[in-house]
Parts: C-alpha cells; structure tokens; sequence
C-alpha cells in the first residue's frame, strides 16, 4: 500500500527502504595511545638542554576504518528504473587508520 494519488506516478523502488533513524550504523571502536616524556636541564646559566621521547600507538592495537557503505541499487537511465544487485563488498571492511607502534626522540638546545 502505497500514498500514491491518480495524477502521480508511483515509484515501489524509491519508498520500499523503511523509516530508519540517520546515523544507525557506526565503524569500529577507535583506540590509540600516546606517551610522551620531557627532561630539562639546565647547562650554566644561558643553556637549556631538553630531552624529549614521544611514543605514538603505544599498546598497538590496529584501527580500522569504516564498513563500505555504497548501496546504491537503484537508478534511472532514460526514463527506465533499473535494480542492481548489492556490491559483494558491501560491509566489509577494507582499510586500516594510523600506523604501527612508533617512537620518536628529540635533543633541543635552547641558548
């Protein structure tokens, strides 16, 4: 059953995709660390020295990014509806975010 009045075309392909909430699929739970540790020292009086190690994806835990989302099965071309079928990738996830575990470390001379 459709809303469909004498004069309008109706269209069974657009109104069939039901009264979901925007935003109902989310990706993957994101988790990442990050350390970062700074020495000073002082040299006389004029001259700082600061040691400084960052260490970025401490615990290593992969991200991934999120499912593909591309479902577009319906589309008109010419005046004539056509249905094609779901992508076979479709919620598969295909990427990763960020890096692998990584350290960084930093000598600054301040005078």
């Amino acid at each position: 059953m459709h809303d469909c009045q004498r004069t309008q075309t109706c269209d069974d392909l657009e109104t069939g995709f039901g009264a979901t909430g925007r935003n109902i699929f989310r990706g993957p739970f994101q988790e990442r660390f990050y350390v970062s540790a700074v020495k000073v020292t002082r040299i006389g009086e004029r001259v700082l020295l600061k040691l400084q190690a960052d260490l970025l994806n401490v615990f290593n835990h992969p991200s991934f990014d999120v499912p593909v989302d591309n479902i577009s099965q319906y589309s008109v071309t010419n005046g004539v509806p056509t249905v094609r079928a779901a992508p076979a990738t479709f919620g598969f996830i295909q990427h990763k975010l960020g890096g692998p575990r990584t350290m960084q470390f930093a000598l600054h001379i301040n005078y």
